[in-house]
């Protein structure tokens, strides 16, 4: 992912540096006080990147301020003192993972995180966090505040799972029995529970908060430097036609060469995806029935970069839900995983 680095004194951007060098997975950029600052805040919010202020904490709100938005949208913000003693996630802790991200920076730089959201104070279960590091879409987000209260108060919190054929839970429901406030409610249990994780069709279910598998997977490709409204508008238009919701794609898959492709990135950014780059070799790996180009391989060493992404990304006993389809120098295709 893309992760953006605000500092506004030479020791900061001597931190912002340092912290750069760890975050070897991510396409970092550095920006300094002489960058357009709210350009790069406000690009941030649309697009869900993390942003990471070394400086003072009312400098940061004050920038930030006009752009939050909502919880479940807004990017993870995290400030540092540029002495890098202490590393505080400000916003989008738990969904957007800033709090994750800032025990990883304080581990990399030797500092202490500060963490103040209560489920995390008290070691408790959060289900927000739970159900975005589990790739799961959150409805009814009221049910948050409510199950975040009970698990506080030590009350315990039942959660059913609509059993059908299409998801196989039983890894979510060993997570979750590790959990102490957390109860496992019967699958023909019909009295209201706090959290029901289902399928699609049983989203009306008043009283509990909702999650649904973020159950497919987009394998694309594109020319260099797309921009990223491109891809969204294209994604977008083959997604209606087909009737699926953009919310409900879980992750994204390309090919290595496309890692740093700012496009692609900021596109996965918005929609909450995880991101997933193979090497050729991985790609050539695949099982399945692919379309081929000459021209492809001999770019990429693969012959199908789209369709080998989707399936590789999806997993075992994954469904190919659309072959690869070009537009505007993109292409895409689109698997369904066994979640």
């Amino acid at each position: 992912m893309i992760i953006r680095i605000i500092s506004f004194t030479k020791n900061g951007n001597a931190l912002a540096k340092r912290i750069s060098e760890f975050l070897i997975d991510d396409k970092v950029e550095i920006i300094d006080s002489n960058d357009s600052v709210e350009d790069t805040i406000k690009d941030s919010f649309e697009y869900g990147i993390p942003l990471i202020f070394i400086g003072s904490m009312g400098i940061a709100v004050r920038k930030i301020s006009p752009y939050i938005k909502d919880k479940l949208t807004d990017p993870p913000v995290i400030v540092l003192d540029e002495k890098g003693e202490f590393v505080i996630p400000v916003l989008s802790g738990h969904v957007g993972g800033g709090n994750r991200l800032s025990r990883f920076i304080a581990e990399g730089i030797s500092s202490k995180a500060v963490i103040t959201t209560a489920t995390d104070v008290n070691g408790k279960f959060s289900v927000d966090e739970f159900a975005t590091e589990n790739d799961m879409l959150i409805l009814n987000r009221d049910g948050i505040k409510r199950v975040a209260k009970k698990v506080l108060e030590g009350e315990s919190v039942s959660v059913f799972f609509d059993e059908n054929n299409e998801f196989s839970f039983e890894k979510i429901k060993g997570i979750l029995k590790k959990e102490s406030n957390v109860k496992i409610a019967e699958p023909d249990k019909k009295d209201p529970v706090d959290i029901c994780i289902t399928s699609e069709s049983k989203k009306d279910l008043p009283g509990s908060l909702i999650l649904i598998p973020k159950r497919y997977v987009l394998g694309i490709g594109c020319k260099k430097g797309t921009d990223v409204r491109e891809i969204e508008n294209f994604v977008n238009k083959v997604l209606n036609k087909y009737g699926i919701d953009i919310k409900e794609v879980g992750a994204v898959a390309s090919i290595d060469l496309k890692r740093n492709e700012t496009g692609i990135l900021k596109f996965a950014s918005k929609i909450k995806a995880k991101t997933y780059f193979y090497d050729s070799e991985t790609l050539n790996r695949a099982e399945g029935d692919f379309s081929e180009s000459d021209f492809v391989k001999q770019v990429t060493g693969v012959s199908n970069v789209c369709e080998r992404a989707a399936v590789t990304a999806a997993g075992k006993d994954c469904e190919t839900i659309i072959k690869k389809i070009v537009g505007n120098g993109i292409t895409l295709a689109l698997t369904k995983r066994k979640y």
